[in-house]
Parts: C-alpha cells; sequence; structure tokens
C-alpha cells in the first residue's frame, strides 16, 4: 500500500532554544510569526509528491493554493493548520485531536520537515505508538539527532574545519567574548563578526568594524539578549566580502551524499540573507568545484556519522579572491524551495538553461495589497510554460505584511533583472491606481 506524504514546516524548532532565548517579548513573538508566514514557500518545495499534506503553523489563502497547484500541475494539496500555533509545530500537532484523527485514518505515512528538530523526532515516536506505520527518509536515528545541531552549529562547523573559516575562537563566556573582541581589535583588524552559536535569519550576528568597537558598547549588545549568556559565542575576523556563496545537498535514506546547486545569495550590509542568483555562471568554475569538494566532504562526515537529509554549506570570497566557509545548515533551506522549483519548471539542466533571481521580502511601500490583487498586476510577467520565462510568487501571507517573496526564471542574467524592474513598475501602478 502507498504511503501518504506529510510534510510538516517546524522552521523556528530548527533554533528553537535561540528563540526561546530572545528578552524581547514582542520581538519573540514576532519572530514565530515571521516563520509562520514564510511556510507557503514550501508549497512548491512538496509540489512533485501525489496529494501531499502539508501542516502549517498559519492558514494559507485559498487562491494562493490554487495558483501554486495550477503552476505546478498538482492535482490535490490538503493545508492543515493546528488550532494553536505556539511555535512548536509538532507539539502543537500531539495537541490537536482534530489534526490527529486525520492523521490516524492513514495507515502508511511517510513524514519529512523543514528540520529534524527533537520534536519532530517526538511526534515521530507518538505516531507510531498510535498505530501508525511511520517512514521518515529525512529523520536521523534517534542516536544520531546530535548530529542536526552539531554541525548545524557555528561552534560544531568550526570545530571540524577550522583552517576553512576565517580568523576567529568560540568562547563560552560573554566576560571572555568581551576580552577576546578588545584583544581583536587591538590587533589592527578590519573589524569583527560576533556570532552566536545557532541564530536565525541574521538574528544572533552583530558586525562592528573597527572603529565601532567600545566596551560600552559590548556591553550594551550583550546584556541585551539571554541566547549571548546561554550559548557559546563565535568571533571571527571581519572581512572585505566580495560574494557570498552557497551549496546545497542532500543526504538521502542509504546515506549516499548527493550535490543539488550552488548560487550566490543576496544579503544586506548587515549579513541578513535575502534571495538567491543561481546559474551555472554565477561563479568561476574553480571555486564552484572547490564548493562542491568541500560540502561532498562534509557530506560524508555527516552521512559516516548518521545524518540524513538536506545541508547546505555558506561560503564568502573575500576581496583577495579567497573561499571562506561560514556556517552549515542541516536542513531544509531558503534556497531549497527555489531549487525544487527550478527542477519542477525547467527541468535537471536548468543551471545551464535558465537564471533564476529570488527574493524574499520585496518592500510593497505600504500598499495593503492581497494575493489576489498581486497576481493581477502582476501578470504580464508571471512565469510562462511555453516560453520557460516569468515571476513565481512564493508566498500570499507575507504580501499582507507588505512584503513580496518571488523566484523569476529568465535566459539570462539581464532578462532576469529587466523582469525585477518590470515587476516593480506593476506594483508601483497597483499603487498609483490606488491613490
Amino acid at each position: 500500500m502507498n504511503s501518504q506524504y506529510i510534510y510538516i514546516f517546524n522552521l523556528p524548532e530548527d533554533v528553537w532554544p535561540f528563540i526561546n532565548s530572545i528578552s524581547d517579548k514582542k520581538e519573540y513573538l514576532n519572530e514565530i510569526d515571521w516563520c509562520a508566514n514564510t511556510a507557503e514557500r514550501d508549497l512548491i518545495t512538496i509540489a512533485d509528491e501525489f496529494n501531499p499534506i502539508i501542516i502549517c503553523p498559519k492558514d494559507i489563502d485559498k487562491n494562493y493554493i490554487e495558483y501554486i497547484k495550477n503552476l505546478f500541475e498538482v492535482k490535490n494539496i490538503t493545508v492543515l493548520v493546528p488550532a494553536i500555533n505556539t511555535g512548536e509545530i509538532c507539539n502543537d500537532i500531539l495537541n490537536d485531536n482534530v489534526i490527529l484523527s486525520k492523521l490516524l485514518t492513514f495507515v502508511n505515512i511517510k513524514i519529512a520537515s523543514y528540520s529534524a528538530s527533537p520534536q519532530f523526532s517526538n511526534l515521530v515516536k507518538k505516531l507510531k505508538i498510535l498505530g501508525l506505520n511511520v517512514t521518515t527518509p529525512e529523520l536521523p536515528k534517534e542516536s544520531s539527532l546530535w548530529t542536526v545541531n552539531y554541525y548545524g552549529s557555528k561552534s560544531g562547523i568550526r570545530k571540524e574545519i577550522p583552517k576553512l573559516m576565517a580568523d576567529g575562537i568560540t568562547c563560552h563566556s560573554v566576560k571572555k567574548a568581551l576580552q577576546i573582541c578588545l584583544k581583536m581589535k587591538d590587533q589592527n583588524k578590519l573589524g569583527i563578526v560576533i556570532k552566536t552559536d545557532k541564530g536565525h535569519g541574521g538574528e544572533g550576528v552583530k558586525i562592528f568594524k573597527k572603529s565601532e568597537i567600545s566596551e560600552k558598547k559590548l556591553k550594551v549588545m550583550f546584556a541585551a539578549d539571554n541566547y549571548w549568556h546561554k550559548f557559546p559565542i563565535i568571533i571571527e575576523e571581519l572581512l572585505e566580502v566580495d560574494s557570498a556563496p552557497d551549496a546545497e545537498f542532500i543526504i538521502d535514506s542509504n546515506g549516499k551524499v548527493k550535490f543539488l546547486y550552488y548560487c550566490t545569495m543576496r544579503v544586506d550590509e548587515h549579513g541578513f540573507y535575502k534571495g538567491q542568483e543561481m546559474h551555472s555562471s554565477v561563479l568561476p568554475e574553480e571555486v564552484s568545484k572547490k564548493m562542491i569538494k568541500i560540502g561532498l566532504e562534509l557530506g560524508y562526515l555527516y552521512s559516516k556519522s548518521g545524518y540524513k537529509g538536506y545541508f547546505d554549506v555558506d561560503f564568502i570570497i573575500d576581496k583577495n579572491k579567497k573561499l571562506f566557509v561560514t556556517e552549515s545548515n542541516t536542513r531544509h533551506t531558503g534556497g531549497t524551495h527555489v531549487y525544487r522549483a527550478a527542477l519542477n519548471l525547467i527541468g535537471n539542466d536548468f543551471a545551464n538553461k535558465t537564471y533564476v533571481l529570488s527574493k524574499n521580502d520585496y518592500s510593497l511601500d505600504g500598499q495593503k495589497l492581497n494575493f489576489t490583487k498581486v497576481h493581477e498586476l502582476l501578470k504580464p510577467i508571471l512565469f510562462n510554460k511555453i516560453s520557460k520565462e516569468g515571476l513565481v510568487i512564493a508566498s500570499s501571507n507575507l504580501i499582507k505584511l507588505g512584503m513580496l517573496t518571488y523566484i523569476i526564471f529568465a535566459r539570462n542574467k539581464e532578462r532576469a533583472l529587466d523582469i525585477e524592474q518590470k515587476m516593480g513598475v506593476l506594483l508601483s501602478y497597483g499603487s498609483n491606481s490606488h491613490s
């Protein structure tokens, strides 16, 4: 009997100790809500599964679901939403009798998640106790669950490959971190980058140029959030960055490591990830080959330790064209849905056939729009299955917050940027039509 495919968007659980350590209650709730609003992009990730069920922390616009079904030619997608969103969706599922009853109507289920979190592992165990036959192709065995947090933490990856990373040190107290920061300033460094062990989306990362470093400023920063006091602190030399490439891989249920794609990340001056550019030309061949080699070697290490599922390796290239590893994420990533969209819409050789441009938070400049209105405004540039060019809308809930998440496919970079520019014009026209 075929297994029912179920996917859980549990992004906050990957960094739950970090989120749970945010001191400001409003910021804590905003972080949980932000994560909930990004769940829709994984409708794209699972679009090639048969009649998938996705469990999300927030409901999704039915018009957006239909848009995704039509675009990716999916007959049916079922969206389930727990009655309460605490940020720990796997626990919310266990406390939701309606969803549990739905799951128990199946005999065999194949279940995957954004992150192989402890909460997800516990949910799987409980479902098995309730009598379900559960397969988990992306969940390490219980004895290997440590790999998720260890290899996905900044201190863990630094222990494994220190020579491939920027000069830095891991501290286990704020007092020691303060001393190291001031010492590095005195060593005529350009500046420093201070990171908590496992932050999220740029949160938990602070960049200080040499002229900005002072004992007073550092003490204020360390006092502002509990996570600086609870987790290891990594302090690295600030480098003049030329670009920020990334490569993503997967370890299948048999332990085989497979390279998926490489890209360059679109990041702002504060280090926040904004999107990516994906094409065979975005990096020199010698750089991409080196990145893939490093990623595969790390993958073999992860696999030997028992890790399964998606992971990526983030890099930076400095002004001297030297390649450094910055971190590895042992989960789905902000680019997984972009990769899955490219595979589905363009094909296996997408990196040579199309230039892919994505962005997570394009500002709608205060316009009060919904998915239906944005879809109407952008019709002239939406993805065309014949030309294999155009824009894919990757979220509806974020539109209500004044942001557009999108993926652009085009025959080259110039054409992709042209579509992005036309998008801005069309959205501005929508603004003018309301004035």
